[in-house]
């Protein structure tokens, strides 16, 4: 079963960067999984490939003298016209791609490319896109890897209309679902979100309109300010089916 939560509270742009700087200036917030993960060539596992975000990688298979051969292999198309602003992730095989509005999300394996392992089409409010300043874009998705039997592995995916979706990553079924923003008074989301230890970080879009905020649900809390990763994080009261 889906599960939605509508969560209440704004916060100016500037109160938020302020928030995240203090918070990613420790080592120890990082999640260790995706760390590992990222240390594998193979894999694309966060925007910007790992913490530092520089896009930086070691592999050397193409460089400066081959790269002028380089040949399309195969292409995928997500039939959007609006720009596609998101880094593919890979992990373990798989390529996650995200669309703009109204923001799909496919899984390829990459051993089979021409073949959808999964997708996912989410029912947005149209109005969001005239809410939108700069085009229907999207700026990608995020890994959450599991450390448990309980909870699978997540794809995180912000929505234009102001929603924050979790997807099984094997399957595609939506996991969890949360309001994070509201078009009516400006605010969309267009950023890719941010995983830290088991906590997504999501910021909305809307500042040229004066609006802003910031989210959470904690374990054992109603009012907190970020959106942990974990079902079990909710409250019973807090939830209803959607």
């Amino acid at each position: 079963m889906r599960r939605s939560l509508s969560i209440s509270g704004f916060a100016s742009a500037s109160c938020v960067a302020l928030a995240l700087s203090g918070l990613f200036g420790a080592a120890a917030i990082d999640n260790d999984r995706l760390i590992e993960l990222a240390k594998d060539p193979e894999n694309y596992a966060m925007p910007g490939l790992d913490y530092t975000a520089d896009n930086y990688s070691t592999m050397d298979q193409i460089n400066t003298g081959n790269v002028k051969d380089l040949r399309v292999a195969w292409s995928f198309s997500t039939g959007l016209l609006n720009g596609h602003e998101g880094t593919p992730l890979v992990i373990d095989g798989v390529m996650y791609i995200n669309s703009s509005f109204p923001n799909n999300v496919y899984a390829l394996d990459l051993n089979n490319p021409g073949k959808i392992k999964w997708q996912y089409k989410p029912k947005q409010d149209p109005a969001a896109r005239a809410v939108a300043c700069c085009d229907l874009v999207n700026r990608g998705l995020a890994y959450w890897p599991s450390d448990d039997s309980k909870t699978p592995n997540l794809i995180l995916s912000n929505q234009l209309d102001g929603h924050v979706v979790a997807l099984n990553a094997e399957t595609g079924e939506e996991y969890w679902k949360v309001e994070n923003s509201d078009i009516k008074v400006g605010s969309t989301l267009t950023v890719a979100p941010y995983v830290v230890k088991d906590t997504v970080l999501v910021g909305s879009s809307g500042a040229e309109l004066g609006a802003g905020r910031r989210s959470r649900v904690s374990r054992g809390s109603r009012s907190t300010r970020w959106r942990r990763c974990r079902r079990s994080t909710q409250r019973s009261s807090d939830r209803r089916s959607s």
